[in-house]
């Protein structure tokens, strides 16, 4: 059997360009270069006027928490009027606090996450953000764990890094971005990090595949999943409510293998992009290669899916 596929992207599409610079005076000019070096690049790749070129690049100064809140209302504007947001965000970390800026002050996580969602829904699931600076990962285990991400992909570090290696890995990172889409980034560092769409809806992938390939290893391990149990509670429901419960076998297990399950279980984890549609297609070509069997090959089937 084929293993599970479907095509893969590793930035969001972009025609708007923001670097929030938050770091202070003696370290803000690494923001100018970030911003000389995406003008170049997006010359490089379609010439137009610098100064239509200039207007798709944003460098905006970020000192303290008021000026990061008014850059993602700005950011946020841009996104309903039809941008769609690449951000790049200067500054330091704490993996406990959050984002500092140069005023010392900090950003804290949930309000970081909050301003990036704000983002995401404003541009239609559409964010891809390059978080420069330390312990910028930190913010992994505080993301939702049944809904859309606040982005569709997320670059950044989990540990202390130099400043000169933060430049140069984020730097050959947006060049490939602007360059190709991000074809050409290959395998990220060790020291740079990612998390994405792709990551946070695998462990639905797998359950639902195991649902496919082996019902039996699912209902072992969560017996709420089993055909079993879930008829049972449809004939609960419908007795409760004076209908009779008839052919609910059936119609259970072509729920269970239903394209509108697959797709609200999908929903729960990916904004509605093509890249959702994308994974949809890919989960149903991958389900009609045979039907669900009842003996587990639970270690094949986890091989397959991401």
């Amino acid at each position: 059997m084929s293993p599970l596929s479907f095509p893969r992207s590793v930035v969001s599409p972009s025609n708007r360009f923001y670097i929030l610079n938050g770091l202070p005076e003696r370290e803000a000019q690494a923001g100018g270069r970030t911003r000389d070096d995406m003008l170049d690049g997006i010359l490089a790749q379609a010439p137009a006027s610098y100064a239509e070129t200039r207007a798709q690049v944003q460098h905006i100064a970020c000192p303290d928490p008021a000026a990061f809140h008014a850059a993602i209302s700005r950011i946020q504007a841009d996104a309903h009027a039809g941008a769609r947001p690449l951000v790049f965000v200067h500054g330091h970390g704490d993996s406990e606090k959050g984002l500092q800026l140069a005023s010392g002050a900090f950003i804290g996580w949930p309000a970081y996450l909050e301003a990036l969602n704000a983002v995401t829904l404003a541009a239609a699931g559409e964010l891809t953000v390059i978080a420069a600076f330390c312990q910028s990962m930190a913010i992994v285990p505080l993301l939702p764990s049944t809904a859309p991400l606040p982005f569709a992909f997320y670059y950044g570090y989990d540990h202390e890094v130099s400043a000169g290696t933060v430049e140069d890995e984020t730097a050959a990172l947006y060049q490939a971005f602007l360059k190709d889409g991000g074809q050409s980034v290959g395998s990220l560092p060790a020291t740079l990090k990612s998390h994405s769409e792709y990551d946070h809806v695998a462990p639905a992938l797998a359950q639902l595949c195991a649902l496919w390939a082996a019902p039996a290893v699912v209902a072992q391990a969560v017996p709420a999943l089993s055909k079993r149990s879930v008829r049972r509670h449809v004939e609960a429901r419908l007795i409760a409510n004076g209908e009779r419960p008839q052919r609910v076998g059936e119609t259970v297990k072509a729920a269970f293998r239903s394209e509108a399950v697959l797709e609200q279980v999908v929903a729960q984890f990916m904004h509605d992009t093509e890249r959702r549609q994308q994974v949809i297609g890919g989960l149903l070509r991958w389900r009609d290669q045979r039907p669900p069997v009842s003996s587990p090959t639970a270690s094949n089937t986890r091989s397959r899916v991401p």
